[in-house]
């Protein structure tokens, strides 16, 4: 009854006779604790933080409509709500975790006096006129503190060397991220650029313009880099698998892979180091590790862990690795 107690439990019945009988393996497991909403905090306006016991994928949230712009970012166990309300009136959001439902009310606030003193900043830039290293492959990621609503390329400049020359570039939002933007340029190794965003460049979606921005950055060299060729073998065609590539805690990329029992992919222009496969048997194919439940004499899924050789610079490794192999 405790969802902090850990359990093991057989998903069928045994025998007992009295010869000597074969050794149990039991798997021991902490069940997913019922999801609850521990904390609501708004700290600005236009923005609710939700914090709960878990990671609330299974959370439902459902708000009075009155066309606010909405939009909902998950980190760990917490979820921020954007929201545009211009009006000062209040409105309800309706937190459906696990079978309680949570009403948060959403205070208007003064939006005036939010708009007169919330700069739109970079979150991944470097202050003091810093440059940051770029891989030369890459496009240039600018990660900002709001939402985006658009951007003015007009007001954007990308300033090459010493000289300081404009050169060409384009920039698109994330196709999933608001806060994301990309730049992309043919990029020179070894040489130095400055970013400009002049004032009304980048517009977030409470119409706040950026004040003037400036960023540093010199382009790495193409040798510093390698290439992974990846194949997975002895899987089971009839399963199926989360293949997580991952570089320490770092997610690089993430698959979902069936009806073959064998996986192969290609990762190119990769900081040296070491990589690792998360591996997850994802029986009901939800697209996660699910521990165990007791109720449903359901198992935990399998996962497995799997250590590439490290990856140097300058390098093509290929890495064939099997299933049947013990985790690492």
């Amino acid at each position: 009854d405790n969802d902090a107690e850990g359990i093991a439990f057989l998903d069928s019945f045994i025998l007992v006779s009295d010869t000597t009988p074969e050794p149990l393996t039991l798997f021991f497991f902490q069940p997913e604790p019922r999801l609850r909403l521990i904390e609501e905090d708004q700290p600005q306006h236009g923005l609710v933080k939700l914090s709960f016991n878990r990671e609330p994928f299974d959370a439902d949230i459902r708000y009075d409509d009155f066309g606010q712009y909405f939009y909902r970012e998950t980190e760990k166990d917490t979820i921020r709500l954007w929201f545009d309300w211009s009006a000062e009136e209040s409105f309800n959001l309706y937190v459906t975790a696990d079978t309680l439902i949570d009403t948060v009310l959403v205070k208007g606030g003064d939006r005036q006096a939010f708009l007169s003193s919330a700069p739109l900043r970079l979150t991944n830039g470097l202050p003091g006129g810093r440059s940051q290293t770029l891989n030369p492959f890459k496009r240039l990621e600018l990660r900002f503190n709001r939402p985006i609503a658009e951007f003015d390329t007009s007001r954007v400049q990308l300033l090459k060397d010493s000289t300081l020359n404009p050169v060409p570039f384009s920039i698109q939002k994330d196709s999933a991220n608001p806060k994301l933007l990309y730049l992309t340029q043919n990029w020179t190794e070894l040489l130095n650029y400055k970013l400009v965003l002049l004032p009304g460049g980048i517009t977030d979606v409470y119409g706040i313009e950026n004040d003037t921005l400036r960023q540093n950055y010199r382009i790495d060299e193409k040798k510093n880099y390698g290439n992974i060729a990846l194949t997975l073998e002895q899987l089971d065609s009839t399963q199926q698998y989360v293949i997580r590539f991952m570089k320490g805690d770092k997610l690089i990329q993430s698959f979902k892979h069936q009806n073959s029992r064998i996986f192969t992919a290609s990762f190119k222009h990769l900081l040296p180091g070491d990589y690792q496969l998360d591996i997850i048997e994802d029986r009901d194919g939800n697209g996660r590790w699910d521990p165990g439940a007791y109720e449903n004499y359901r198992p935990s899924e399998n996962r497995y862990t799997k250590k590439l050789e490290p990856l140097r610079a300058n390098w093509d490794l290929e890495a064939t690795l099997s299933l049947e192999q013990k985790g690492e």
